[in-house]
């Protein structure tokens, strides 16, 4: 085996390591600005299946893979840019070992907000 094989190798070692000992079960971040028009893309993720917004600041977040107990941490943040006269405040409306479902509003008015950056990191394996 050659020195460039045995260095790739042993990246790929360290990098599977790392994953099983990490607490992320998922992460995702999101655009879901686009009102109705939303398609579910993603900025970046990892374990996410899909995004789907079922109302106007209401969004359902699937995993890949289903967590074992449901037992987890969701935490999220919504909000780009300053929006100091009328911030934003994520809610977590259901959890399962499947999805969670996520709803952004304006902490000003209560309004639900299609915001044009959403993230969401689930903790716990």
């Amino acid at each position: 085996m050659n020195l460039i094989k045995l260095r790739q190798q042993v990246k790929r070692l360290v990098a599977r390591q790392i994953a099983i000992n990490s607490p992320v079960f998922a992460h995702v971040s999101f655009d879901g600005s686009a009102g109705n028009s939303f398609d579910g893309s993603t900025i970046a993720g990892d374990n996410i299946k899909s995004v789907t917004r079922t109302g106007e600041g209401i969004f359902k977040v699937e995993f890949t893979t289903a967590h074992s107990t449901g037992n987890y941490t969701a935490v999220a943040s919504a909000g780009k840019g300053n929006h100091t006269s009328s911030g934003r405040s994520v809610s977590v409306d259901e959890y399962t070992t499947t999805h969670v479902t996520l709803r952004v509003e304006r902490t000003d008015t209560g309004s639900q907000q299609d915001e044009e950056y959403i993230a969401l990191v689930v903790l716990g394996k």
